[in-house]
């Protein structure tokens, strides 16, 4: 049978590790690893995760792995992928939950003679804000192109969230796949290289996570690492670009930078960060996209409007922006 490793990176998850890891150990697939990295908790969330697998008849398929230090989720999460076993591997966060048969639902859309790298399942969202969340936008079923693979990400019609995939080990390893570890927003850029590598994808409109999306991710202020972090994100989305030819074949991708780069001016505007500051930015990721090949498809008048933005003088541009965040709502 077909293993599979689920990976939880938890880091002071005292609250709500309980039912995270619970849902993974009620699972009714019956050849499952766990694997969970607590990133030097200051909490009792490794006594909790302890607790439920003496607890648990799965506890010999139970792995604790330890950080010395903090490193963040990213590194906790290259610290699972580096400790699994399984054929394909799982991500769940400590704060989310799953259906009783999630891994049996996309365990069974693999055909174990002709391997797939991703197998995607619906997401249903609890809490608030439950419309920020994407959903699949793709029929169900088999698909073997990597043109329209990455097509699809592109347009939007499946999320870039790291959860809720089975992702193929052998395929991660073969490409060298790993998180970029100190940023954050690591999802964007893990999402956009799952979408540029794989070959097959298996796509289930069935749900097999639950996202709880917490008031405290929405509330939350963005801060110079966010904005420096999406800086790293779009600076490698680039190069793998220009290093692939991606701008050849991909006639939604100025449409998904466009997009990607008007919600960063969004997000500068919406924290109110200082005029200079927003012109340091800017100014970077005009430098960044100054590496980006000549784009050979028409550019749609939606993501030319996006653009002006980054044409026009700083103060001009938040204007402009202003002014484009008040017509979407």
């Amino acid at each position: 049978m077909i293993r599979v490793s689920i990976i939880i990176p938890a880091y002071n998850a005292a609250r709500l590790i309980d039912r995270s890891l619970e849902s993974a150990l009620r699972q009714t697939y019956p050849v499952i690893e766990y694997v969970v990295v607590d990133d030097c908790s200051t909490d009792d969330t490794a006594e909790r995760v302890e607790r439920l697998r003496q607890a648990s008849d799965r506890r010999d398929a139970v792995k604790l792995v330890r950080h010395e230090r903090n490193r963040g989720v990213a590194a906790a999460r290259n610290s699972g992928l580096h400790a699994a076993t399984g054929d394909y591997i799982y991500f769940l966060d400590s704060d989310d939950e799953l259906p009783p048969d999630a891994i049996a639902t996309l365990v069974a859309l693999v055909d174990e003679t002709s391997p797939v790298d991703l197998v995607l399942g619906e997401v249903e969202v609890t809490g608030v804000a439950r419309s920020r969340i994407a959903h699949i936008d793709m029929q169900e079923g088999r698909v073997d192109r990597q043109k329209a693979i990455l097509a699809a990400f592109l347009a939007g019609r499946w999320p870039d969230m790291t959860c809720n995939k089975l992702e193929r080990r052998a395929f991660l390893e073969r490409h060298r796949m790993a998180f970029v570890e100190g940023i954050v927003h690591e999802d964007a850029l893990w999402g956009f290289e799952l979408a540029m590598n794989a070959d097959s994808m298996v796509v289930s409109r069935k749900v097999t996570y639950i996202y709880h999306l917490q008031e405290v991710s929405i509330t939350r202020g963005k801060s110079d690492r966010n904005f420096t972090s999406l800086l790293t994100v779009l600076d490698r989305i680039v190069s793998h670009v220009a290093e692939r030819g991606l701008q050849t074949s991909q006639p939604a991708l100025w449409d998904y930078l466009a997009d990607f780069r008007i919600y960063y001016y969004k997000e500068l505007v919406r924290a109110k960060m200082p005029v200079a500051y927003i012109q340091e930015k800017i100014q970077a990721i005009r430098v960044i996209m100054r590496r980006m090949p000549k784009f050979r498809y028409r550019k749609r008048l939606a993501s030319r409007l996006k653009d002006m933005a980054y044409a026009l003088p700083t103060r001009l541009g938040i204007v402009y922006v202003k002014l484009l965040v008040a017509l979407s709502k």
